[in-house]
């Protein structure tokens, strides 16, 4: 039965994975085998806000649509978009809640850059190129290192100011 919770929630994940695919495919940055992006935002945003199922969803479907409209001079590949579906499920199966206090959220985020951008990531690059998984790693988690600050304090803000839950006022 289609609810309108379920409606909701899949409108909100098709607008947040529509927002990594622009924040990912068009405002990415390449450095060699390292992209600067913001695309990790939305499909983080959805598993934490709407559970770890949506962010899974939302991360799948970003990749997939993502490589369609722009892939960025390479074939296909699955392993990132498995790597892109755990990016979205990790932080709401670790979380399980909306509106986590900051440190919790910033655990989870590390987690999930950590096994997924750092170790996953380098590992398919590795693949791809053809270079030594070590010789990628250092540029990889310099990244990271970079990119953490960024995602976590615009998902703390975007869960605070965005969605919070609406305050209702009662006549």
């Amino acid at each position: 039965m289609i609810t309108i919770k379920t409606t909701r929630n899949l409108i909100t994940a098709s607008l947040l994975a529509a927002t990594a695919i622009v924040l990912t495919r068009f405002f990415g940055i390449p450095l060699g085998t390292v992209r600067i992006s913001l695309g990790t935002i939305p499909i983080m945003l959805s598993g934490i806000v709407l559970g770890p199922f949506w962010g899974l969803a939302t991360g799948t479907v970003a990749d997939l649509v993502g490589v369609l409209i722009n892939p960025q001079g390479g074939a296909y590949f699955p392993g990132f978009t498995l790597t892109t579906a755990l990016v979205g499920f990790l932080p709401g199966f670790i979380l399980r809640n909306k509106r986590p206090p900051l440190w919790k959220l910033a655990v989870a985020i590390g987690v999930t850059e950590l096994l997924c951008h750092v170790f996953l990531n380098t590992l398919w690059v590795g693949m791809i190129t053809g270079k030594a998984y070590l010789a990628l790693l250092p540029s990889r988690i310099i990244s990271r290192v970079v990119h953490f600050p960024i995602i976590t304090g615009a998902i703390y803000f975007l869960i605070q100011k965005v969605f919070a839950p609406k305050k209702t006022t009662e006549d």
